[in-house]
């Protein structure tokens, strides 16, 4: 197929799914890739991806910063959503629709809740278009509300009405032939949005995946660090910080009060500067952005995820387990990802530093059973979460939508 791929960023190995899926179907498919690039630094990162993945079509637009706050801000104003607002650029849909009538495209694909306002400015043109929501806005809205930092519960007041109106219009104005989320809990919450019968499967689901080869078990004869657990993320996100928070203000003093030799690394890019306070006490590392995050993860004891509040697939467990790596997170992470606490990891529910802190404690003094359910991870990553198969389940979708793409619209009206 030809397919026109858009996104509302560059994607890059941090940005991993549309990074992997176009790494996985641009070799069997003629894709051309269109994405802002907001400054010169990305402008550089375009070419790298174009010689990264040489069998697919880069093109980008620049798209001036200031511009696209200015207009997320007079969105705001409008009692419209900033979000859905920030990426919108007249040069990215002019673009759009010359590659459109210069290039005969059998499909459209557009990702994420930013670039979705193009399933409007390109319907005209006849051709199928597949939205991947990825997750839903207004669920992380909403969680961000009741449990973010105040700046961010400000922002999601202000948000949360007029994205979920603006999410329900995408699916049921009927732009998008079919569309599709990363997990269950998302896929229902915009079916709901939509007025859609929940369960129905109308949202698709289409995991993430992860790249196996890169985030593997440590070589035979590797020792892990006695005593160390890890915590990843890109810290300037929001929920991750929280997380973060919760995690050495409330969990990680009590492990020390029983083991005083413990270490905890904080491991991700631009980490805020209250969580960067805490590096060089009570054996805590904020490392900041580290190139090799797997290194780290086949380094750790354990890894952690004790999420305050988040939507989607939490690609830091599933990197986690396909390391081998046994980790502890919070229950919340079973809504999206189909793991059982005790089989394939720990889980414990949200509000309980205490029993966290047990877990840590009880898997640091027992190694066995750390490999035990370690090796599980890895074994629940390899069935049900990689790329290939991330891929395949795409593919097919594309190819469900492209025999007959007014399925969704019937399904919808």
């Amino acid at each position: 197929m030809r397919v026109l791929f858009i996104t509302p960023y560059l994607p890059n190995r941090l940005r991993t799914r549309p990074f992997n899926l176009l790494k996985q179907l641009a070799e069997r498919h003629e894709i051309t890739l269109l994405s802002p690039v907001f400054n010169a630094q990305e402008r550089c990162e375009a070419q790298q991806l174009q010689q990264t993945l040489p069998d697919l079509v880069v093109t980008t637009v620049f798209c001036a910063k200031l511009t696209s706050l200015a207009r997320g801000l007079r969105a705001g104003l409008g009692r419209r959503s900033m979000q859905a607002h920030y990426c919108y650029s007249p040069a990215l849909v002019k673009t759009a629709r010359y590659l459109l009538e210069a290039g005969h495209y059998d499909l459209i694909h557009i990702e994420h809740f930013r670039a979705a306002y193009l399933g409007r400015e390109l319907a005209f043109s006849g051709v199928p278009i597949v939205y991947d929501a990825v997750d839903s806005i207004s669920l992380l809205v909403e969680r961000t509300l009741r449990h973010g930092p105040l700046k961010q519960r400000l922002v999601s007041w202000l948000e949360l009405a007029p994205t979920r109106r603006y999410e329900g219009e995408l699916i049921s104005e009927g732009y998008f032939e079919q569309v599709c989320a990363t997990s269950r809990e998302d896929a229902a919450a915009l079916e709901k949005l939509a007025g859609l019968k929940s369960g129905g499967e109308q949202v698709k689901i289409i995991p993430n995946g992860v790249n196996t080869a890169e985030f593997a078990p440590p070589l035979p004869g590797t020792r892990r660090e006695p005593a160390t657990a890890i915590f990843t993320g890109k810290m300037s996100y929001h929920s991750n910080a929280a997380a973060a928070r919760y995690l050495v203000k409330e969990i990680w003093p009590r492990v020390r009060l029983a083991r005083h030799d413990a270490r905890l690394w904080i491991v991700g890019s631009r980490p805020p500067a209250d969580l960067l306070a805490y590096s060089g006490r009570n054996g805590i590392e904020v490392t900041g952005y580290v190139p090799d995050l797997a290194l780290y993860l086949n380094r750790a004891t354990l890894a952690v995820a004790p999420l305050v509040y988040s939507v989607g697939i939490q690609n830091k467990v599933l990197e986690a387990l396909a390391c081998a790596t046994p980790t502890i997170a919070s229950d919340q992470v079973s809504r999206s990802v189909n793991v059982i606490s005790g089989r394939d990891l720990y889980l414990v529910p949200a509000g309980q530093p205490a029993a966290f802190a047990r877990q840590i404690i009880e898997l640091f003094e027992n190694p066995e059973q750390a490999a035990a359910i370690g090796q599980a991870g890895r074994d629940f990553v390899l069935r049900e979460h990689t790329w290939p198969e991330a891929s395949r389940q795409l593919e097919a979708l594309w190819t469900a939508v492209r025999a007959n793409p007014a399925a969704f619209v019937r399904a919808v009206s």
